[in-house]
């Protein structure tokens, strides 16, 4: 048997996704639209900024799941894959080469395929638990930093207290709840930064019960002059105005000037792509903090 892909559009979204249908028909000639969404953070790691070509080097990935789910009897109806999703958490950090065009034929190793709505039980599709490869980097740019503020400065910037509350972090979430969950894992992270440290570098003129954004502002002040840090503690700053607002004053104006400032479409209609975003402008934060404290 076979699933015949006949064409795809790009459907215009906005938001943190690209969303294109792929118009689909079966042996029988029953037609349906197969919605498939990437996320914006996914293409910008990927490097592409055409959608066209974006969908190039989806395709592969969505021709392997229709042709091994079908085979597998996984799944006996298009209808039970829509929508598929691709982001940092389940899509490869290289992108697939391009290898087929529409029209595309898929042949399926199962006797009955069908794109029309069939009679089945209900499919519980439980959320993925895989952690995102931008949460790998950051505890591997969190632990080169401390690595080399531990040569030069003698002291960690980053206090782990808890790393099973980080760990949650890099996990994905599809509902509001696990959403807060990871903006306040995310604030502890921020939160455990050495202010101690940072204060005996700059000779404790900073007091104590200022920030870590700005202990760390005023820090790079001192050790990095020339460099212009401008971008990378707005970055923090602005994601520190969203973990403000969480969990109790989510509708604050604060708040609301973050989600603008990182780019980010306010209300959340897809916490998934929305927390993914977070965690790749927090990823690129402290990819420009190790790039400035490399410099000497």
């Amino acid at each position: 048997m076979a699933i015949f892909a006949k064409e795809y559009k790009i459907i215009p979204t906005g938001g943190d996704r690209v969303t294109f249908h792929i118009f689909i028909e079966d042996n029988s000639g029953n037609k349906t639209i197969l919605p498939v969404f990437c996320s914006n953070t996914l293409k910008a790691v990927w490097g592409i900024n055409n959608n066209a070509n974006l969908f190039d080097n989806l395709y592969p990935l969505v021709r392997n799941i229709i042709r091994d789910d079908f085979s597998s009897g996984k799944i006996r109806s298009i209808q039970e894959l829509s929508p598929l999703a691709f982001t940092t958490y389940d899509a490869p950090e290289i992108p697939p080469q391009p290898k087929y065009s529409l029209p595309d034929t898929i042949n399926i190793q199962q006797k009955q395929i069908s794109c029309a709505n069939l009679p089945c039980k209900i499919r519980v599709k439980h959320p993925s638990k895989k952690m995102s490869f931008i949460g790998k980097d950051i505890a591997k740019k969190r632990d080169h930093i401390n690595s080399l503020f531990k040569l030069k400065y003698k002291f960690k910037l980053f206090e782990i207290q808890e790393e099973r509350a980080i760990v949650e972090m890099y996990m994905p979430c599809d509902i509001e709840s696990e959403y807060v969950n990871r903006l306040l894992a995310l604030r502890n992270l921020i939160s455990w930064v050495n202010k101690k440290g940072l204060s005996k570098v700059l000779d404790n003129q900073i007091k104590t019960e200022e920030g870590t954004i700005y202990h760390l502002d005023k820090f790079l002040d001192k050790e990095y002059p020339s460099y212009g840090k401008k971008k990378l503690i707005g970055r923090l700053r602005s994601i520190n105005r969203i973990l403000s607002g969480y969990p109790i004053h989510k509708d604050s104006e604060k708040m609301q000037e973050g989600y603008k400032e990182l780019g980010i479409l306010w209300p959340i209609s897809d916490f998934r792509f929305a927390w993914e975003k977070i965690l790749s402008i927090y990823s690129d934060t402290l990819e420009e903090l190790l790039k400035v404290i490399s410099k000497r």
